[in-house]
């Protein structure tokens, strides 16, 4: 009876105890307690900002707060929080209680993703910050950084507060303006990003032809130009000003083709742009008038753009359609007449998707091979791409490798990929995937679908 009695109370104590495990995140006080409690402990302040729904930050939670070292580390150093960011039907009294604080923490350290990390040392003043993911040792780094003696936080938009200040109070600096449109879009401040556009779209239309083509103020213009705007006719019909501005052949084409893709392709097609029907069954749509298009492009434009649009159209349509084919007809199409835009840095990442879908699908080997090199200009250009990406990009590479026929190359390229994966960018499904397709190639079976 005394052991059977010993081992129920026993029960609730270990399960306390689990549940306390890592980072001892306060929760019964409030905001104002939080920063009394800092200064009379002499302790820094730890916040981590996160969301519901936000996956990096549930990875943190499972991964790194529960890590005995980083656990050790920041329950001697800090008095830590966790502020909930958004609001939910199911939120708790003590989660709705800090709803307005998590308001002012959000606006007063411009929380703008998430997990973000707001370090305040013992008087309450801010002195690092930083977001994303991170291992447990390099977590430890930043705290460590947050502690340091005499660091002094310096906030990125100190400038754009500076700058915004004499702004309303009617001084225009219109040679520090792109910085404050670029700001205000990235710190999501709407109204003065309106107005502040508003202000230097006049100014460069009052501009000669020397100050208005500038790299800066062409991009500026290219990010929001229209076949309707008023400085639309830099770029058509004769944009070779502008490709000297930017010092790049093509690129007012480039930009007069988006144009056309969102005016008139996308509205003629009648579907919805950059989105594909992801599993289930499509949609059959009847075939579009490919003449019609051609003629409505040709008549504002010219033959050479209706051409150059219609095969861009033809490629949009079969792959909102699954027609995979055809898809890929097209895609490799476009590819030979025009060439692949390395100015583009995206352009892996289009190419990517493409080669892919030829590696699982075709058989012939003329598409094999032309996706191989397509790859390997590709795999040229990802070396600043997020790793998950790279590793993604490097494991096309290898499984085209391999149905060509290069089995040890394909192998290494792999193994690459593989590498990329569990060092940078951890992710156990895809390790899986990866480590799948090896075993596959090691043994000589084919990686693709087979019908």
């Amino acid at each position: 009876m005394r052991k059977l009695l010993c081992l129920i109370l026993c029960v609730p104590l270990l399960a306390t105890a689990q549940i306390k495990k890592g980072i001892n995140f306060q929760e019964a006080l409030t905001w104002d307690q939080v920063k009394a409690k800092a200064k009379s402990e002499n302790k820094y302040i730890f916040l981590d900002c996160f969301a519901t729904w936000c996956g990096p930050c549930k990875k943190m939670d499972k991964e790194v707060y529960t890590n005995d070292t980083v656990a050790s580390f920041f329950n001697d150093k800090f008095i830590s929080v966790k502020v909930q960011m958004d609001q939910t039907k199911n939120d708790g009294p003590t989660i709705r209680s800090w709803y307005s604080d998590a308001v002012f923490i959000g606006q007063s350290y411009r929380v703008l993703a998430y997990p973000s990390y707001i370090f305040l040392n013992p008087e309450g003043v801010i002195v690092h910050k930083e977001t994303g993911v991170k291992a447990p040792s390099e977590f430890i780094s930043i705290a460590e950084l947050a502690i340091s003696p005499g660091k002094v936080y310096n906030d990125p938009y100190a400038r754009y507060d500076s700058l915004v200040m004499d702004y309303k109070q009617g001084k225009k600096n219109y040679a520090a303006m792109l910085y404050m449109i670029k700001a205000s879009e990235e710190l999501y401040d709407t109204a003065i990003n309106k107005q502040l556009r508003h202000d230097y779209n006049d100014y460069l239309l009052n501009l000669r032809d020397q100050q208005l083509y500038t790299k800066e103020n062409i991009e500026y213009i290219s990010s929001f130009i229209s076949s309707k705007s008023r400085f639309f006719h830099l770029f058509h019909p004769d944009g070779r000003k502008i490709d000297e501005a930017i010092n790049e052949k093509g690129y007012a084409q480039k930009i007069v083709d988006q144009v056309i893709l969102y005016e008139t392709v996308i509205p003629f097609l009648q579907i919805e742009p950059g989105v594909m029907q992801l599993g289930g069954k499509v949609e059959k749509k009847p075939e579009p008038d490919w003449k019609e298009l051609f003629e409505k492009i040709k008549s504002r434009y010219s033959k050479d753009y209706a051409e150059r649009n219609l095969l861009e159209a033809r490629i949009l349509w079969n792959e909102q359609q699954k027609n995979y084919s055809e898809w890929i007809k097209y895609s490799i199409l476009k590819f030979q007449d025009y060439g692949i835009d390395t100015s583009d840095i995206r352009m892996p990442l289009k190419i990517n998707k493409v080669a892919w879908e030829i590696f699982e699908r075709s058989s012939d080997k003329k598409e094999i091979r032309t996706a191989l090199q397509w790859m390997e200009i590709a795999m040229k250009r990802i070396y600043n791409f997020h790793p998950s990406l790279k590793a993604g990009i490097t494991d096309t590479y290898a499984c085209l490798l391999y149905k060509s026929g290069k089995r040890e190359e394909a192998i290494q390229w792999e193994e690459k990929a593989l590498k990329i994966l569990t060092t940078d960018a951890p992710n156990e499904p895809l390790i899986a995937d990866f480590k799948d397709k090896l075993e596959q190639m090691q043994k000589g079976k084919p990686t693709w679908i087979v019908e």
